[in-house]
């Protein structure tokens, strides 16, 4: 089986709603993209409802461009005689690459919005020093002895 017809079999699974075949390469690369991006962001189980569905978004344009490139490549070249690039590298292939930096924009911008939230130890230690109310420390001593 080539490759296009395993990016094209990925297509077919996703659109089907299975999971990716692990025993296909291309399967197993877009599988470790997909945890690289979850352990970014500190783990799958950090991750918000949006940065799941980015995340399926990403790995769906991942796949159509592997497609899209794998075919390029096994062309005798990527260049016409008269020096445009292939159709297929044209305005879709852009359109997946800039969409697919969008998208990833996306998932580490809401990554640290939801971090920026989170006070830092200092600020914390802070908050609580000002709602302790505050004691002479001579009326600590009273009321023993």
């Amino acid at each position: 089986m080539n490759a296009t017809h395993r990016g094209y079999e990925l297509i077919k699974a996703i659109k089907k709603g299975r999971k990716l075949d692990r025993r296909y390469k291309i399967a197993r690369d877009m599988e470790k993209i997909i945890r690289g991006l979850s352990e970014d962001v500190g783990g799958a189980d950090n991750l918000t409802q949006g940065q799941l569905i980015l995340q399926d978004r990403i790995l769906e344009k991942l796949v159509f461009m592997c497609c899209i490139s794998q075919y390029a490549f096994k062309q005798d070249s990527i260049v016409s005689k008269d020096g445009k690039l292939l159709s297929c590298l044209g305005h879709n292939y852009l359109a997946f690459a800039n969409s697919l930096r969008l998208d990833l924009e996306s998932f580490y911008k809401m990554s640290s919005e939801r971090l920026n939230k989170i006070p830092n130890l200092e600020e914390f230690l802070k908050t609580l020093k000002d709602a302790k109310p505050e004691t002479d420390p001579e009326d600590q001593g009273e009321g023993r002895g």
